[in-house]
């Protein structure tokens, strides 16, 4: 089954939730910038981001996919489902590692729904069951 050219896009962005001081910043750069050559992506490479007003702003990372909800869930070719579950579970491992080495929580949404945080280094169980086992069983479906 081929992609329908108008099949919608959504973001699967994390954000760090307490930004401290620029170390931190280079670090995610540095993450993304790895990340991005170490594969091909789906869309496009995951993308250093800066979100909010200048008073609360903070920064994170942004991956661009293709929706799965309905009723376009149906129409996405398995292949490339697989590949994207592929691209958020190897973005969630890299971030979870910087997590665990500056002890800094990252909350990770999909578009605008809020599907879990990684604090210490550890996904919590909305992302590691919610976001990533549901979706594993849906490919092995």
């Amino acid at each position: 089954m081929a992609l329908d050219p108008r099949h919608p896009k959504q973001e699967f962005s994390c954000a760090v939730l307490a930004p401290g001081d620029g170390l931190l910043e280079a670090r995610l750069r540095d993450l993304v910038a790895a990340l991005s050559a170490a594969r091909s992506w789906t869309i496009g490479p995951p993308e250093f981001a800066r979100f909010g007003d200048d008073e609360e702003s903070t920064f994170g990372v942004i991956l661009d996919l293709y929706s799965a909800h309905p009723p376009w869930g149906a129409r996405l070719p398995r292949d490339i489902d697989r590949t994207q579950f592929e691209e958020v579970s190897a973005l969630v491992g890299a971030l979870s590692d910087l997590s665990r080495k500056t002890g800094d929580e990252i909350e990770c949404h999909l578009g605008d729904t809020y599907v879990g945080s990684i604090v210490s280094g550890k996904p919590d169980q909305l992302i590691s069951e919610g976001l990533l086992g549901e979706w594993a069983k849906v490919l092995a479906g």
